[in-house]
């Protein structure tokens, strides 16, 4: 999961300051110069852009977990604050993989830790500090220091206190699933007995008959689909100098001292026993002490040095816009950070808020759907439900910034576990040979049960057919296929990873062309038909989506031009391409648009799959055959039509330039993209300022949307959508062709550093409208750069 030691010493160089500092520093003395290094070393280690400005600093405690400052390390993530009402440190843990028996993805657990004499009152030098560069949030009284972060290769979360007076330090496990009346006991976090020197506890899934029930409506039962959330156990064993455990809970200081350091290890596991995961963990903490305290804050910030050095955009400008654009540069380094620390973990980012939502028992929260309050921070808007149309947008940016050990488990998830199982719904419910991937899923791959239905509503409902969903909304629903194929050719592109290719993405490719070669007639003229089917959540009924033709339109040239096919699939490909149909047209007000199906009965929801052949499918863009056609359809919203049966109007927009159309621009809405991949500068520019300074004002840390989000804050899919709108309007990157500046305001300075097909690195710099510097790496891929004027 997380990279070794080794392999970060051996691709980062040293950071040399820290080694001298280091050779003249006994260990056990100078501790004050020693605890300042994390801050002198922050201010060093990021050479391609300064981090410090971009701090967040508090001077007052807060109310609840709306104030936390968010720690991660890629899998294990904590929202910490020091709540006003009792001045003691709170901490919610959560992790990628931590779903209980029916899919829910839970917390691990919450703590608090507090002092006697309280050495955290709010005083007149308490301040709060979050740094970024090194992912560690520090608060500062006149009594102490705590600094706390989780380690970038380890498993642990570390607290470091130093206090000026004595004290006592007590850490307590606030159980947060107790067990209630009626229900079955082991719906509850445990903890572990009799401790000598720790403290444990952990919640274990003991049932399987939400699983069991799910493949036997799906009729899947008995063809070996693996359940992972069986006998699955998370939890966290505390534990620290001179601290005791008492009454199983808490974890207490034997005497009054003034240095503490408590370690906390997570592990999450499926063992036949709780004994055999209690052991686990146990092991796994007795590693991590072992490692020198001060060999492992390197490592940490050698880790957070190579992240932050590998990618950035830096926003300023010489007119009033520059604050403007300051912000936007914040948001686009915290929206990283986000993804950076929710992306490394055993499960793919889920859509809804990762494994960092709050609670809403202090801080109600307005979504743009529902109003959630007095909810633990178990709790998410569509949950357990996972949606490829959501699940798949924090992973858009990853590939121009570089972060491609972050799309692993994306990879590892649709090719390895839902491919197989939607292989075989595919093969038992719709009697066809390839895959259709379904648009809703589960951690074990199938459809979500809440979505095809139990046996009861199933009756009730009087659905027979195995193809009849009770959401009818997510059925014949399969853009997926064509879409994770685009992605993963994507992903080939800029990685070159020929092993991914061969074992990854043409297996995958194959049985996706097979089932749209297969499972559809072809009408008179010999063309694809496919009859009745979803136009994404939005138009019911359709023939031939715009959404599915497009796709396939996208993907079978690019697979047939794959040197590593065989002939066989070249042809296929090649053959069932000239099988499509052209797109349709719709004429709007004496403008001709593109329309999402050949025909279109009703409306639904408010998407826009009449531009998936911009984005995710780029078959107009920039210098490309039709783009009139597409702008015209972008400016030209329209319900084609049908009436609009949607409420979703006082939501973030976009007005067009005729001055009465207009787009939705948040949450799950790729407009943004759309704009830069068309070139049209003023609404990108437009929806990308819009959309990263729309955070939740009651919230501390940054990106926290919630008023605009259709899912649950911090909504990581609109700010990853925003991110890659800005990514599009600085570099497009396909085949041969670097577009530099496609989509740039020409009074937006910029230095930057993104990535590029072919395994391509660019770093930039833009001053009032000049170019004042360009880098490419490797320095033959200089040649296939365009400049594109600024506008």
């Amino acid at each position: 999961m997380f990279g070794s030691i080794a392999h970060i010493m051996n691709n980062e160089k040293t950071i040399g300051l820290v080694s001298r500092v280091l050779k003249y520093v006994h260990a056990g003395k100078m501790f004050r110069l020693l605890s300042l290094l994390p801050l002198f070393v922050v201010s060093m280690h990021t050479a391609g852009q300064s981090l410090e400005p971009f701090n967040l600093h508090f001077t007052t405690q807060g109310n609840g977990s709306e104030a936390s400052m968010i720690l991660g390390n890629g899998d294990i993530t904590v929202n910490a604050w020091v709540d006003r009402h009792d001045h003691n440190l709170y901490f919610y843990i959560g992790k990628s993989d931590t779903h209980n028996d029916q899919d829910q993805l839970y917390k691990v657990g919450k703590v608090r830790v507090s002092f006697s004499p309280n050495i955290l009152v709010e005083d007149h030098e308490y301040a709060e500090t979050f740094r970024i560069a090194d992912a560690t949030y520090r608060i500062k009284t006149k009594y102490a220091i705590l600094t706390m972060r989780v380690d970038a290769n380890n498993p642990v979360i570390l607290l470091e206190a130093k206090t000026t007076i004595p004290a006592k330090m007590t850490v307590t496990a606030q159980l947060m699933r107790k067990p209630q009346t009626g229900a079955p006991d082991e719906a509850c976090d445990h903890l572990v007995k009799e401790r000598r020197s720790d403290l444990v506890f952990y919640y274990r899934n003991r049932s399987t008959a939400f699983f069991d029930e799910n493949m036997r409506v799906l009729k899947l039962d008995g063809l070996g689909v693996n359940n992972p959330q069986k006998n699955k156990t998370f939890g966290a064993l505390a534990m620290g100098g001179g601290l005791r455990p008492s009454q199983d809970s808490m974890l207490v200081s034997a005497a009054a001292r003034k240095n503490f350091n408590l370690k906390i290890t997570v592990l999450t596991a499926q063992t036949a026993t709780e004994k055999q995961w209690i052991d686990s963990i146990g092991m796994v903490a007795g590693k991590i002490n072992r490692i020198p305290e001060q060999q492992m804050l390197r490592s940490h910030q050698q880790y957070w040095k190579g992240f932050w050095n590998r990618s950035f955009i830096n926003l300023s400008s010489t007119t009033a816009e520059n604050d403007t654009l300051r912000a936007v540069t914040k948001s686009y380094l915290y929206q990283r950070y986000i993804l950076g620390i929710c992306g490394r973990g055993n499960f793919m980012m889920q859509f809804n808020g990762a494994s960092i939502v709050n609670d809403t028992y202090t801080h109600p929260v307005k979504t743009a759907i529902n109003t959630v309050s007095g909810k633990s921070a178990d709790y998410r808007n569509w949950s357990p439900v996972l949606l490829w149309q959501n699940q798949r947008l924090p992973y858009l940016p990853l590939l121009a910034s570089g972060d491609w050990e972050l799309i692993q488990p994306m990879i590892r998830y649709y090719s390895e576990v839902v491919y197989p199982v939607d292989k075989l719904i595919t093969k038992r419910n719709k009697h066809q040979p390839g895959v259709a991937f379904e648009e809703s899923s589960t951690t074990y791959g199938a459809i979500l049960m809440n979505v095809f239905g139990n046996e009861q509503e199933r009756r009730e409902r009087k659905l027979t057919d195995p193809k009849d969903f009770k959401m009818p909304h997510l059925q014949d629903h399969i853009v997926c296929g064509p879409e994770l194929v685009s992605y993963f050719l994507d992903y080939y592109d800029y990685t070159q990873d020929e092993h991914f290719l061969r074992e990854k993405l043409l297996p995958i490719a194959r049985d996706v062309v097979l089932y749209f070669d297969k499972a559809f007639p072809r009408d008179s003229a010999g063309k694809l038909l496919i009859k009745d089917f979803k136009v994404l959540e939005t138009y019911p009924h359709a023939t031939n989506p715009i959404v599915l033709i497009g796709g396939l339109k996208y993907i079978l040239p690019r697979l047939a031009q794959l040197k590593q096919i065989d002939a066989d699939f070249k042809r296929q490909c090649t053959r069932l391409l000239g099988e499509l149909p052209e797109f349709y047209t719709f004429n709007e007000g004496g403008i001709s648009i593109l329309k999402p199906a050949e025909n279109i009965t009703t409306h639904e929801n408010v998407e826009y799959p009449e531009l998936y052949v911009v984005f995710p499918f780029r078959i107009f863009g920039i210098g490309k055959p039709g783009i009139d056609l597409a702008i015209n359809t972008f400016n030209t919203p329209s319900y084609f039509g049908t009436k609009n049966n949607t409420g979703y109007d006082s939501r973030s927009y976009i007005h067009l330039p005729n001055g009465l159309k207009r787009r939705m621009i948040s949450s799950w809405h790729t407009t943004g993209i759309h704009a830069s991949l068309l070139g049209l500068t003023d609404a990108a520019a437009y929806i990308v300022k819009r959309n990263f300074l729309l955070n939740d004002k009651g919230v501390r840390f940054p990106c926290f949307y919630s008023e605009v989000a259709f899912d649950y804050p911090p909504d990581i899919q609109h700010g990853a959508i925003a991110m890659t709108t800005l990514q599009t309007m600085l570099l497009q990157s396909e085949g041969n062709r670097i577009l530099l500046f496609p989509a740039w305001k020409k009074d937006w300075n910029v230095h930057f550093k993104l990535r590029a097909a072919k395994n391509t690195t660019i770093e930039g710099e833009l001053i009032n409208g000049q170019l004042k510097k360009l880098q490419v790496t490797p320095a033959s891929r200089r040649a296939d750069i365009e400049m594109m004027p600024l506008k």
